[in-house]
């Protein structure tokens, strides 16, 4: 029933989006899987805040925020899967610029590179050789692997290389020019992570710190803090706080935000 369901939502748009967004994070777990786990945390995330909380805001805040966290949570467990691939993408660029120039095609170069290269450059390099050896067009399966790793510097690379295979032209040299890039893009990536670090902690510490506040006075002045989800007055300060921390990691994360 849940593979049905994952397939009708994969067919619309946003689906289409949702489930190449649980590929790239999640890979080598069906997009059926990924649905029901979003599910069960989002039930328990309800049951929650029903039983903690005592509230239908709360426990519909909790059913809302369960499943984010849990994609989050698997997220940093597995590591940033599209920032490894970055670190990857500059050598690999070099290697495939050597391997045309020796002569080879634009499909045995890739081919190399999955040989040579380690996860998970590797894993998404086979998966896409393999989708063109089940019958699928190269252009499609480039396509499908760049929407896989949500990275400006793969959709370049894929890019250059559905034009090359349109239009023709020096791949090689588009190549190691990509590299340059991707490597001085990574360098300068490194230093502003390191000059923004003490900015990110405050950021995480202020929107930390009144949800842990909340959630102990929660637990240990429930009479007290009823107050909060039992009138008009309570639910208008309770969201307003809400909204102002929500607001104020916004404008944290903006703020030190410098795309390169």
């Amino acid at each position: 029933m849940l593979e049905g369901w994952a397939v009708k939502v994969a067919g619309t748009k946003w689906g289409a989006r949702l489930q190449a967004r649980a590929e790239s994070r999640h890979p080598g777990v069906p997009f059926s899987d990924v649905m029901a786990l979003g599910l069960a945390m989002g039930l328990g995330g309800g049951l929650f805040g029903l039983f903690f909380f005592d509230g239908m805001l709360a426990a519909a805040g909790t059913a809302l925020a369960a499943p984010w966290a849990a994609d989050r949570f698997f997220h940093k467990l597995h590591g940033n899967r599209a920032a490894r691939i970055e670190k990857q993408l500059s050598e690999a660029l070099a290697l495939q610029a050597n391997v045309l120039r020796a002569g080879q095609s634009l499909s045995r170069s890739l081919r190399i590179l999955a040989e040579e290269t380690r996860a998970p450059m590797k894993e998404e390099l086979e998966r896409m050789l393999a989708e063109v050896e089940l019958g699928r067009p190269m252009e499609e399966s480039l396509e499908r692997f760049s929407a896989r790793i949500p990275s400006r510097d793969v959709d370049m690379w894929v890019t250059a290389m559905l034009v090359h295979r349109q239009t023709g032209g020096n791949l090689a040299g588009v190549m190691d020019l990509s590299a340059q890039r991707v490597s001085q893009r990574l360098q300068l990536r490194s230093e502003i992570r390191a000059m923004t670090a003490q900015g990110r902690l405050s950021g995480i510490v202020v929107a930390v710190a009144p949800l842990a506040f909340f959630f102990l006075l929660s637990m240990g002045s429930r009479e007290q803090m009823e107050f909060l989800f039992s009138s008009a007055l309570g639910l208008t300060i309770l969201i307003s706080g809400l909204l102002m921390n929500v607001a104020g990691m916004i404008w944290i994360r903006h703020a030190l935000r410098v795309r390169v």
